[in-house]
């Protein structure tokens, strides 16, 4: 008897804390009110940025650190902004899932960029770019366009992503793509690339190309 009143109280506890993580893994959407309005952070001393939801970003070379958000008025506060260790994370709470009447809009001003990585689905735009290097991580989904010169420009596909960099002029390149990705370089001295998923890469200038392909990659000078 006491027996099975200690192994049903076990049972019991058991059930209480799966219903207990069960309830910490729901996720709450949360729509937007359809009345978008900007807000200005800080941010400061960062080189590297992480974007984990979905938007439009832009990225302005000026010096002057700091991001602007465009969304929805109810939406702001479900949007994170803070610095880790040299590195601006934009982000929403994990069991939140913002639902916005329109994309949200993302203005960054950075002094320096080493790294870019996206894990939502996001559009990114910089014009007028004048690093030494940068390393661009697409784990999501999304697309970029960038002008100016990055002299040792790294991409990696791990999702699904468009780069048109033509307008970019780099020395070296190194494209490594495991997800599926079109992506067009500019790129005077050398292009290495590897594809273990698909890639249609093009590209302008006369590098030393070498390439890597388990597979499936279109690989064309332009």
């Amino acid at each position: 008897m006491k027996y099975n009143l200690f192994m049903g109280l076990i049972g019991l506890a058991v059930l209480l804390t799966a219903c207990n993580d069960f309830t910490n893994q729901i996720i709450e959407t949360i729509p937007g009110s359809g009345t978008v309005i900007s807000e200005t952070r800080e941010a400061h001393d960062f080189s590297r940025i992480q974007v984990n939801l979905g938007a439009q970003l832009e990225l302005t070379q000026s010096g002057e650190e700091g991001i602007t958000i465009e969304a929805d008025d109810n939406l702001l506060s479900y949007i994170t902004t803070e610095v880790v260790n040299g590195q601006l994370i934009v982000s929403t709470p994990h069991n939140t899932r913002i639902s916005p009447s329109s994309v949200i809009q993302l203005h960054v001003g950075f002094d320096t960029l080493d790294a870019l990585e996206i894990n939502g689905s996001s559009d990114v735009v910089a014009d007028d770019l004048d690093l030494d290097a940068l390393t661009v991580t697409f784990s999501g989904s999304g697309s970029t366009h960038f002008t100016g010169t990055v002299s040792q420009q790294t991409i990696i596909i791990k999702g699904q992503a468009t780069i048109n960099n033509l307008d970019l002029n780099s020395e070296d390149v190194a494209i490594d793509i495991s997800g599926n990705g079109t992506i067009a370089v500019q790129v005077d001295e050398t292009l290495d690339i590897k594809v273990a998923g698909m890639g249609n890469i093009s590209y302008v200038g006369d590098p030393a190309v070498t390439k890597q392909v388990s597979g499936m990659a279109n690989i064309n000078p332009l």
